[in-house]
């Protein structure tokens, strides 16, 4: 209902005010991811001078108290290994239909209508969600999908049958890398086996 009375996307995407950072490590076969929520205003001071805010402590208190100040130290001092402060480069924007077992051990999403801008000047101060409409015109689209499968041990055979039964295979291709290369002049293309 609340799409038939919205007069603009912006009304049906909900904003927040927080971004979410991932520390991703991979042990052999393992791999761990950490969130940590950073205020959209404290993004640029972090990233320039990896200024830690009571504001950003705070954040990680309800859910990871003392292990999410670990890891925003632990990423401000990655960022400061730098010569030069990290910035947003680009922004990727798409439609995600994802399906997850009921077990929870098969999770199956389909990213479509991917399309590449660059990140815009007030990045940091909107108040309003990224909602396509309101990033300009794309640098690039993609006219295909990217398919992921995330399964706690084996890929279901009928997973495997049906992937195989549409030609589709792994492919080595990265959302980011394809925004980058297209905001900055070239479009990688997803490679089909």
């Amino acid at each position: 209902s609340l799409a038939e009375l919205a007069t603009d996307p912006s009304q049906i995407v909900r904003y927040s005010p927080v971004l979410w950072l991932e520390l991703k490590a991979k042990d052999g076969t393992q791999t761990s991811k950490q969130r940590v929520g950073i205020p959209k205003r404290d993004v640029p001071a972090f990233f320039a001078r990896t200024q830690i805010t009571p504001e950003m402590i705070a954040l990680q208190q309800p859910a990871h108290g003392a292990e999410g100040e670990r890891v925003l130290q632990e990423i401000a001092r990655y960022c400061s290994r730098f010569g030069e402060p990290m910035r947003a480069d680009c922004l990727v924007n798409y439609r995600r239909l994802p399906w997850q077992s009921e077990a929870g051990d098969l999770r199956v999403t389909l990213d479509v209508d991917l399309a590449f801008f660059p990140a815009p000047a007030d990045l940091w101060q909107r108040k309003s969600a990224l909602v396509r409409e309101t990033l300009g015109t794309p640098a690039a689209r993609e006219p295909g999908g990217v398919l992921e499968v995330k399964a706690l041990g084996a890929v279901p055979a009928w997973l495997t049958t049906l992937l195989a039964e549409r030609t589709a295979g792994p492919s080595p291709f990265s959302k980011f890398e394809a925004a980058s290369a297209a905001v900055h002049g070239e479009l990688p293309t997803i490679e089909s086996d």
